[in-house]
């Protein structure tokens, strides 16, 4: 076990959420609080020589506290999700592009349409989508199900949590893939396992 890097309030603390790897061999994440704002930052680390650089303090109206993992879509830019922050302080969806540093608040919740996507992360569709959940807002203030599309900044409330059918969701979304056997014209079969129930930090799907 090796420690590489101790973090400390001007640049960072608490790390929250994973580490993500881009094509350029880097590891990037944020931090929940700390930075030049004290509403956390977005960091890139080296593996090769250990190195930690910080490349956005939240903070301001549009920006605060990183609340997600951040997510490598497929047109190269990075994806997250903010506590607060944004037109109504319920928290945003943002981009963030590495080659030039710009972070761009693409999408404000507003309470009826999902707030404070807390413990959430986003995930990226066959579709090329990207879908999420918050903690809070919707219907019954009990958290939504929603899918943001990167190519026309299109937001949708997919989910309505009521209580009943589940409330205050938290982590990342799955995207089941099944291929289909055919015995003969009339039947199908589908084998899924899901284990070990209950879960607690991994989920195995076969």
């Amino acid at each position: 076990y090796s420690k590489l890097i101790d973090f400390n309030f001007a640049d960072g603390r608490f790390p929250f959420g994973s580490l993500i790897e881009a094509g350029n061999g880097m590891l990037y994440g944020t931090t929940r609080v700390g930075g030049a704002d004290t509403a956390g930052v977005l960091f890139s680390f080296n593996p090769s020589d250990s190195s930690y650089s910080k490349l956005l303090d939240f903070g301001g109206g549009n920006k605060k506290y990183p609340s997600s993992s951040l997510l490598l879509a497929n047109n190269g830019n990075f994806y997250g999700m903010t506590l607060q922050g944004g037109l109504n302080n319920v928290g945003s969806v943002y981009r963030f592009d590495t080659l030039s540093g710009i972070y761009t608040d693409m999408q404000d919740f507003d309470t009826a349409n999902g707030a404070s996507p807390s413990f959430n992360t986003l995930m990226q569709s066959s579709n090329g989508k990207l879908y999420g959940m918050t903690l809070y807002g919707g219907s019954n203030n009990d958290g939504v199900v929603f899918s943001f599309n990167p190519a026309d900044s299109t937001y949708t409330k997919l989910v309505d949590f009521t209580g009943a059918n589940g409330q205050y969701p938290g982590g990342t979304l799955l995207e089941l893939q099944m291929s289909t056997g055919i015995i003969n014209e009339k039947e199908q079969v589908v084998c899924l396992t899901i284990y070990p129930d209950p879960a607690f930090d991994q989920l195995n799907i076969h």
